[in-house]
């Protein structure tokens, strides 16, 4: 009796660690009950740390700028950065077309990996998950804000000034704030976001 509780004490112990090894297996939250956002042929992983949504014709970064992609698995894993203006992000944009070489790209437009926008973002967003609010193929995005290059002039407030993400002028100047989606749970951030933490995925568009 007392060996096959230790047995089994031990099974568990080997399922747990198992599961601790997994990473995010358990991360991504669903309702069943909610109708999906998109079909499930929407997006389209290539298995090489891209992902292409075939309906808005985007090619998105499977991981968040930071988390490094692991090909043998398929998956995401370790820490995003954190971007506090659209400068830094442009910066990182060009830096991560370095790491995945674009020889589709020229110059910088839609071929070139970019921060999306707020339309190109608010995609990816699965209503019927939580924590991410991300469908099967995203499960490793951070449970976090990310920034988009859309301003959100018209709602700026100079009381926010520590904790959102500021776009500025050639000269530096504060111009306003960025619209920002929090994928916890899919809804638009404009208050109360630590800078410490927006991450941000990097778009393109699927060569012709």
């Amino acid at each position: 009796m007392i060996l096959q509780m230790i047995s089994d004490q031990l099974k568990l112990a080997m399922i747990m660690g198992m599961v601790a090894l997994s990473g995010n297996a358990f991360a991504l939250e669903c309702n069943p009950n909610l109708v999906a956002s998109y079909g499930e042929s929407q997006f389209i992983d290539n298995y090489d740390g891209t992902v292409d949504d075939v309906t808005n014709k985007l090619r998105w970064a499977k991981c968040a700028v930071g988390q490094k992609y692991n090909k043998e698995s398929n998956s995401c894993s370790g820490v995003s950065e954190a971007f506090h203006t659209l400068k830094q992000a442009t910066s990182a944009a060009i830096k991560f077309g370095i790491t995945y070489p674009q020889d589709d790209c020229s110059n910088i437009g839609d071929v070139c990996w970019r921060i999306p926008n707020i339309k190109e973002l608010s995609t990816l967003i699965e209503r019927k998950c939580y924590s991410p609010a991300v469908g099967e193929v995203f499960k490793d995005t951070p449970s976090l804000p990310f920034m988009t290059n859309t301003p959100d002039v018209s709602a700026y407030d100079q009381s926010f000034v520590n904790d959102i993400a500021f776009f500025t002028d050639k000269d530096g100047n504060s111009e306003g704030r960025l619209r920002i989606i929090n994928f916890t749970d899919g809804s638009e951030v404009l208050t109360n976001i630590n800078m410490e933490q927006i991450a941000l995925r990097m778009v393109k568009k699927i060569p012709d």
